[in-house]
């Protein structure tokens, strides 16, 4: 093989590769998934004002898709906020489908996804246990103190129990 033809070879390598890594495509979608011990909240803030524009707080037990388009322009542009933001929040098992919310929102280098966690444990509404969320009440005729303030004890006898005694035999014979 001549100089040349290691030179045509290394091109056509170097095209072949520039192509096929040249097929893959940054959507700018995001998904947050609650659970009990992670339950999100997402906000997306204006960086340059540092306004929140919209805030969801993701439900235990679903999940959250967002997609930003920069290149297109919402029905409510206001200001800069010129790109578009569509939402949908699913069940966990759901992968795909129609995003079907919208709002306008800043382009790319002006805004920002901010991820905060609530308190934990928080439990599904629906479909899993729930805790109560009220106190029982103390007696009435107990002036607000505990079951073991109100019940009378005998004082005088208060001695532990006679234990048997041990014996232990001697060794010596």
């Amino acid at each position: 093989m001549t100089s040349r033809s290691y030179v045509l070879f290394a091109a056509c390598l170097g095209l072949m590769g520039a192509l096929l890594s040249g097929c893959s495509a940054s959507l700018d979608a995001h998904t947050y998934q609650s659970t009990p011990m992670l339950p999100m909240t997402v906000t997306i803030v204006d960086t340059t004002t540092g306004e929140s524009l919209w805030a969801m707080d993701v439900p235990v037990n679903q999940k959250l898709r967002v997609r930003f388009y920069d290149d297109r322009r919402p029905d409510d542009v206001v200001g800069n906020r010129t790109a578009m933001m569509r939402w949908e929040l699913t069940s966990t098992d759901k992968s795909s489908g129609k995003l079907r919310n919208e709002i306008a929102v800043p382009q790319s280098h002006s805004r920002r996804i901010d991820v905060t966690l609530r308190d934990i444990p928080e439990y599904a509404s629906t479909g899993a246990y729930v805790p109560p969320t009220t106190t029982p009440a103390p007696p009435a005729d107990s002036g607000n103190m505990l079951p073991s303030e109100t019940t009378p004890r005998d004082r005088g006898g208060d001695n532990p129990p006679s234990l048997d005694p041990v014996v232990i035999p001697d060794r010596d014979g």
